[in-house]
């Protein structure tokens, strides 16, 4: 499962620029083609990760189909699983410096798992989702 984010597509009439909105997370991208504008969707649906997590809110797990004038803006399945791992870090109340001390590592690795544009490796994101008390559990279909 990727988190994916329907964002409805239209046209600037003035510019001609193509502009995406998202509506959860609430984010506007624009760019000169509609891949342009996705690229950029896909950079802010990041920013937003960040920011949720600095305000210590559940960001959205949406897993949707787009609907007619729609588009799916998706995270890769290291963004996904790291938004999963910030959720539960919220959902369970765990303190970064308490993942640092369960993984028995510096604060400052923890620091790294948690910014969502840094890549992480599954085994650690796995390790630090288990230092939250939860599972990651994988599945082919």
């Amino acid at each position: 499962m990727r988190l994916s984010y329907p964002c409805e597509v239209s046209r600037d009439p003035e510019s001609g620029q193509v502009i995406l909105e998202c509506k959860n997370p609430s984010a506007f991208a624009f760019g000169d083609s509609l891949e342009a504008a996705e690229m950029d969707m896909h950079s802010l649906l990041l920013d937003c990760v960040a920011d949720y997590v600095d305000e210590g809110k559940i960001f959205p797990t949406t897993v949707k189909r787009p609907k007619k004038n729609e588009v799916s803006v998706e995270l890769t399945a290291s963004e996904t699983v790291k938004v999963l791992f910030l959720n539960s870090m919220i959902e369970t109340r765990t303190k970064p410096i308490q993942i640092a001390r369960r993984l028995g590592v510096a604060k400052q690795e923890v620091t790294r798992i948690l910014n969502p544009r840094q890549k992480t490796k599954i085994d650690t994101l796995e390790r630090a989702i288990e230092a939250t008390g939860k599972k990651l559990i994988y599945s082919v279909v």
